[in-house]
């Protein structure tokens, strides 16, 4: 591991099944586990908790951690690291409705480089880790979210890319879609809908910049339903079409 490289990955997978059980151990690296569907139950050094879909566990190195079987199918992301004393980030074990669309984002381009095992990749690899850990801290940091709209950023962070109404992102929060839109619009300070074009827009430019798809490809995997609507909008946000925007990087 160089000064550049902070963060030394061994190990990274995303899973759907069934969670095996881990014999409790004192581990000699950083575990980091994000559960997306399903629960998880761990004990870290003999404190026992449930993670939930958006929750995260992360285990220090040198700790005891031990995971019960589990009862069902569930969908997790694991990556394993090491790093210096120094850098062992200040999580708490158990850390509640973390996972975002950035994190998800993050994540994505993790295991996509992590298995390409092509040039820079450690380096590449480290860097995207250190931007989830940070995203992760920033979460602490903001004191808490209304638990509603947690519930809605996460339903909206696994589907952005479909189409979704505002009938379905209600009741994954068990609320009336006019509160759903209140309650929103009064934490996040945008509404649900141009949150979620927020979201599409920023995947777009990073596929607009980093792959060689066309704009019609890019306008489908982002959830517009047709290029000169995505064209339209993209302009309007980034005061730009998506060719203009493609030609600057």
């Amino acid at each position: 591991m160089t000064v550049e490289e902070k963060y030394l990955i061994h190990y990274i997978a995303k899973r759907s099944c069934e969670a095996d059980k881990i014999e409790s151990d004192v581990i000699g690296y950083c575990d980091l586990t994000f559960v997306i569907d399903g629960t998880l139950t761990y004990e870290i050094q003999h404190e026992r908790f449930t993670l939930g879909a958006g929750d995260a566990m992360f285990c220090p190195e040198n700790c005891e951690r031990f995971r019960e079987k589990g009862n069902g199918k569930s969908v997790y992301i694991s990556v394993n690291f090491r790093c210096g004393s120094k850098d062992i980030p200040l999580l708490p074990y158990c850390v509640r409705n973390v996972y975002d669309h950035d994190i998800d984002y993050y994540l994505s381009k993790l295991l996509e480089i992590y298995f390409q095992n092509g040039k820079f990749t450690q380096k590449k690899s480290s860097c995207l880790l250190e931007l989830i850990l940070c995203e992760m801290l920033d979460k602490l940091s903001d004191g808490g979210e209304n638990k509603y709209v947690a519930m809605m950023r996460r339903f909206i962070s696994y589907n952005w890319y479909k189409k979704i109404s505002l009938d379905e992102i209600s009741a994954a929060a068990h609320l009336s879609p006019s509160y759903s839109s209140a309650i929103f619009k009064k934490t996040v300070g945008i509404s649900i809908t141009d949150y979620i074009t927020d979201i599409r827009i920023s995947r777009a430019s990073e596929m607009l910049k980093f792959s060689s798809e066309s704009v019609a490809e890019i306008a489908e995997k982002t959830g517009f339903c047709d290029i000169f609507y995505f064209s339209r909008t993209f302009k309007k946000i980034k005061g730009m079409s998506p060719v203009q925007y493609r030609s600057m990087k």
